[in-house]
């Protein structure tokens, strides 16, 4: 499994050993095995995939993209994908009185989740999610 990390934003630090150990974290739990991509966008490349992709034209958080066929042989393994808009993490980080690096954490520990088969289309299913992903980075930063 490897977790290739794309930044096509003009911020140069991101925690990228921090978020790859939590995507690996995430998937050897739930008991996944395949590769990641972690894409750091902006606001609009992110709002063109949430409208192409989920009908809704306006940016967000994050965007996860299953990997097609997990049951494919070991060597051609699909890829998921995890999208996080940087500049929407940075907002949220200062609206909730947190770190960025917490931020960017709770959305890569989240999309890791939906890579995994998690939604979160009804409340329970919401509280559970948050539960799981909140579980995942006090693991990682104990």
């Amino acid at each position: 499994m490897t977790v290739e990390i794309f930044n096509t934003t003009r911020k140069k630090y991101l925690p990228k050993k921090k978020l790859a150990k939590l995507v690996e974290s995430v998937l050897v739990t739930e008991g996944k095995e395949f590769a990641v991509n972690l894409v750091f966008i902006g606001p609009q490349k992110m709002q063109a995939l949430n409208r192409t992709y989920r009908g809704q034209d306006k940016t967000t958080d994050v965007l996860s993209f299953a990997a097609d066929d997990p049951d494919e042989p070991p060597s051609f393994r699909p890829v998921g994908e995890i999208y996080i808009c940087l500049q929407t993490a940075q907002k949220q980080a200062h609206k909730y009185n947190h770190s960025l690096t917490h931020e960017l954490l709770f959305l890569v520990a989240h999309g890791a989740l939906h890579l995994c088969g998690y939604t979160h289309d009804a409340d329970q299913d919401y509280d559970f999610m948050m539960t799981k992903t909140r579980e995942y980075i006090r693991r990682l930063e104990a």
